[in-house]
């Protein structure tokens, strides 16, 4: 998932010179978090008011605009010669909505031993480029309130990482506990699943049941947490990088592991004790966890300004069948249904270059390309019987291609980042198109507008296409804000 509105907080946080042009498309540069702290305290923080106008009405919500205010604090704090803390929190709250959120991306203990470091906590790794470059979620949690604006969470655990030499480098991470992806809050509300978001789908309101229609009132039935968040994840990544990151020649990394999906998945039971007067069932609807294996391999080249990356990925998932509770003559007195999501494989390739111009501005442009092979998700019984399904697509877009371009200049000696994104995924027949500019008016003060499209071919109702950029193809909006750093 793209970030398409650039966010102040990390361009005023940051001296222009040293500015990664690709932070100006998604909120967290990765490349820039994970080079070494340094050996004293480093502490910053924001404060953000931000909102979103969208331009056409949504059928299910009054919801036509969103003002959040929002705080961020984020630093490393120096315990000694080989240790440090390091942070990375922040929340927000909806000013015009009953809304708000609180998530920590970072925050972990590092321990610098002779050959290797100890890091204990939440952290932010690089497992894979191109889940980072496509924000798909698949190694590393995200906070997905707004799909547009995503933001990457770190894996919680210790990991266990050295420099071999100054080309090879491997990464060991273990954890018994498990922080999901996390989206809009959900809740209960005249027998419906909702959320204070134009970024939630609402589950289908009625339905066959034994061959009669019925009307489905929902009821949320959450685990205790301490069912969700005790599992076990193992991962490992080897790196080759001969020349640095900044230098030239060839690099490669592979990784894998075993740790459950990021993405919550839900069983739900459909009460078949249904009133013959009223033709409604109840479904009780509880959050569950699926599993997966995931290997990826990337390579690639460094030149001098540009860089090319080649990714391929692939996972085999792995969900229980439910469970259904039997009455005293043994029969079925439930009618549990479980989402399973399938395994994918696919690939992307990447090209990006940038380039200073003597008026002193400076262009990055990049190009990607995104192809995963899936097929889609059913639900199945406790027989493993398909039963429909609830989210057939495991991510936002399959069939991808990008093309990113963001320019950096000055106005009066202010400096002024603006960005273009188009987006086409070629299975869902949609587009994405995203423009905006920010202002920093000081060290501290900074100011951004931006506008995001989204649409589809086939704009008639007939269209029912449960992916993205049909769910999601009223919500064309333009955002702006103001930022300020302390």
């Amino acid at each position: 998932m793209v970030t398409l509105v650039m966010g102040p907080s990390y361009l005023l946080a940051k001296p222009s010179k040293d500015l990664d042009l690709n932070s100006v498309y998604f909120d967290i540069s990765l490349q820039d978090q994970h080079k070494q702290p340094p050996r004293d305290h480093h502490f910053s923080s924001f404060l953000e008011y931000e909102t979103h106008s969208y331009l056409s009405p949504l059928k299910g919500t009054p919801i036509s605009k969103t003002d959040y205010l929002k705080a961020q604090i984020n630093g490393t704090f120096n315990t000694g010669p080989r240790g440090y803390w390091g942070v990375n929190l922040a929340g927000a709250t909806a000013i015009n909505i009953n809304s708000s959120y609180f998530y920590v991306q970072e925050i972990y203990w590092h321990k610098s031993f002779q050959n290797w470091d100890l890091d204990v906590g939440r952290k932010l790794s690089n497992w894979a480029e191109f889940d980072e470059d496509w924000n798909l979620g698949l190694w590393q949690p995200l906070g997905n309130i707004d799909p547009l604006r995503p933001f990457h969470q770190g894996l919680v655990g210790a990991f266990f990482s050295s420099k071999q030499s100054q080309a090879w480098s491997w990464l060991i991470f273990a954890s018994p506990l498990f922080m999901p992806t996390f989206g809009p809050e959900i809740a209960e509300k005249d027998g419906a699943l909702v959320a204070q978001s134009r970024w939630h789908k609402t589950p289908v309101t009625s339905g066959l049941v034994l061959d009669k229609q019925m009307q489905f009132n929902y009821k949320l039935d959450m685990p205790e947490l301490a069912a969700l968040v005790q599992q076990v994840s193992a991962g490992a990544s080897i790196s080759y990088n001969r020349h640095g990151q900044l230098g030239r020649g060839p690099w490669f990394n592979l990784a894998v592991a075993h740790k459950p999906l990021n993405q919550l998945s839900v069983k739900y039971d459909y009460d078949l004790a249904v009133s013959s007067v009223f033709s409604q069932a109840e479904v009780t609807v509880v959050p569950s966890i699926s599993y997966h294996d995931v290997l990826t391999i990337e390579s690639g080249i460094h030149f001098s300004d540009a860089k090319l990356t080649l990714s391929f990925f692939g996972d085999q998932t792995s969900t229980p069948l439910p469970t259904n509770m039997l009455d005293s003559d043994g029969e079925p007195a439930s009618d549990w249904i479980s989402q399973s999501p399938e395994p994918i494989f696919g690939g992307a390739v990447k090209w990006n270059d940038s380039w200073a111009l003597k008026s002193g501005r400076t262009f990055n442009y990049e190009l990607g390309y995104l192809q995963i092979n899936h097929t889609p998700s059913m639900d199945k019984d406790s027989k493993g019987v398909n039963r429909g399904s609830l989210l057939p697509y495991r991510f936002s877009w399959n069939h991808a291609f990008k093309s990113k371009i963001s320019m950096l200049s000055t106005l009066f000696g202010k400096s002024i980042h603006s960005h273009f994104l188009w987006m086409r995924e070629f299975e869902q027949k949609g587009t994405l198109l995203s423009v905006g500019s920010s202002l920093q008016v000081n060290k501290q003060l900074g100011v951004f507008v931006a506008a995001d499209i989204l649409g589809v071919d086939d704009i008639s109702g007939a269209n029912t296409d449960p992916g993205f950029f049909n769910q999601f193809r009223t919500n064309d909006r333009v955002s702006g804000g103001v930022s300020y750093v302390f």
